[in-house]
């Protein structure tokens, strides 16, 4: 197959590109600036700018039977955090574009990278379904749905199959923001202090990640579905914090401190959403994609985590 990734020489862009020249695919990396991402065996690079600024699109899907759009404005936490409205360009409209030069260019499916802030920011007791009412609480998870129910009405008209993939927090090597952070606290500490936290939340790992976008370009199931994904453990940010420790041969024990305390700081200190991605569950289902593909996560929790830390060790400290 011929597949295009879009945000190739990103986090999650340039190991699935990588994963589909490994698998024999062609494979045509549309990228902002040509020099972020070298050219190699089985790999086509194309310059494409602004993918908010209308790119023409002819020339990358010239031949492509498959595209997957990773290419996005994504969520920010920052003190100069883009308006609703550079978010509905860039995710929303842009995407847009993209699955009508689809269509105009004989390209027979679309896979989309979207997140599970469509879903919400707090599953409660009961892990989020591709069922569930959407219930985005920012402009990042509101483009991202506006960017789902524009492809499924033109998946609906039978003019493109159109598969949408939800992650929760994706980590692995290369990873940044706040997972990146998590480890070096974790890396400057000796014993550990693990707060006792007892909310779950679903991670997914990288190659986690990569398997299921490959594994939907081509499966004859995938089509017209949406998929909630992670590595199929959740775990409390304590236990993440744990096995980290432990896969860096550091010592950790559990402090009384819970969640209770932690809230009352963070409105103190106007970190309250930063506290709440640690202790609100947030957790997925992914009963649907293991049942529709016959899809298993080949890498454990664990597994993931040494990936990442050898990274860490190499690249990051």
């Amino acid at each position: 197959m011929r597949i295009l990734v879009t945000g190739a020489s990103g986090f999650v862009g340039a190991s699935l590109c990588s994963r589909l020249r490994r698998d024999g695919h062609d494979v045509v990396a549309a990228v902002r600036d040509k020099d972020s991402l070298p050219a190699a065996d089985g790999l086509t690079v194309k310059a494409i700018g602004d993918i908010g600024a209308s790119p023409s699109w002819d020339d990358p899907l010239s031949g492509v039977d498959a595209v997957v759009h990773l290419a996005a404005m994504v969520h920010q936490m920052g003190k100069v955090v883009p308006s609703a409205a550079e978010y509905t360009r860039v995710n929303a409209a842009a995407t847009e574009d993209l699955a009508a030069a689809c269509i105009r260019n004989g390209v027979r499916r679309l896979v989309f990278l979207s997140s599970v802030k469509v879903n919400g920011e707090c599953s409660g007791p009961v892990s989020y379904t591709e069922a569930d009412t959407p219930r985005p609480e920012d402009p990042y998870g509101l483009s991202k749905l506006q960017a789902e129910r524009s492809l499924a009405s033109l998946g609906s008209e039978g003019r493109l199959e159109t598969v949408i993939v939800r992650p929760p927090l994706v980590y692995g090597p290369g990873v940044r923001a706040n997972f990146l952070r998590l480890i070096g606290i974790v890396d400057r500490m000796n014993p550990v202090v693990v707060p006792a936290l007892v909310s779950k939340r679903s991670f997914v790992g990288l190659g986690n990640l990569v398997d299921v976008l490959t594994l939907c370009t081509a499966h004859p199931g995938a089509a017209g579905q949406t998929f909630l994904v992670s590595d199929g453990e959740d775990v409390t940010a304590a236990e993440l914090m744990r096995r980290l420790a432990t896969a860096m041969g550091r010592r950790s024990y559990v402090v009384p401190v819970t969640e209770a305390p932690l809230r009352f700081a963070a409105r103190l200190l106007g970190k309250e959403q930063v506290v709440k991605r640690i202790v609100d569950p947030l957790t997925v289902s992914t009963a649907h994609v293991r049942s529709r593909l016959g899809w298993t996560p080949p890498f454990s929790l664990d597994a993931g985590l040494d990936l990442t830390l050898q990274w860490y060790r190499t690249a990051a400290r």
